[in-house]
């Protein structure tokens, strides 16, 4: 459900365009083509949080990591980095209701350089805590 809430999200801001070239949102995975990809992949971040109440194991939110990782096109660093940027700018701090279950969306580090892929282009990370509203 994370990843389709946030893709979801993501996608009031399409197109995720970048000097002139523009940018695909993918779950799960990275596809070979197109050279522009932003993809989103969840990821263990600790156990639910809970909360006093009628039941002291009651879990109030779940919380899951979100990897954003950026492919740009062939040799252009600063193009997939400034994408990166723009993803980490709409999700870094995010409180909200999104398919009407309210997040809360924290950065863990600033857009990162992950590697260069066989083809020559640039991946660029970002992670994020999400915390969701049981429910």
């Amino acid at each position: 459900m994370l990843l389709d809430d946030i893709e979801a999200y993501l996608a009031t801001f399409a197109p995720w365009t970048q000097s002139g070239k523009t940018y695909t949102v993918r779950k799960n995975f990275t596809p070979d083509q197109p050279d522009e990809v932003i993809t989103l992949i969840e990821f263990p971040a600790g156990g639910a949080l809970r909360a006093m109440g009628p039941s002291l194991t009651a879990p109030v939110r779940e919380r899951a990591g979100l990897m954003v990782l950026v492919r740009g096109p062939l040799k252009d660093y600063a193009n997939a980095r400034a994408m990166a940027e723009l993803v980490y700018q709409r999700l870094d701090h995010f409180a909200g209701t999104l398919s009407g279950r309210l997040y809360y969306i924290e950065s863990m580090h600033v857009p990162i350089l992950k590697e260069q892929d066989r083809n020559g282009r640039w991946l660029v990370e970002t992670n994020f805590v999400a915390q969701k509203e049981r429910g």
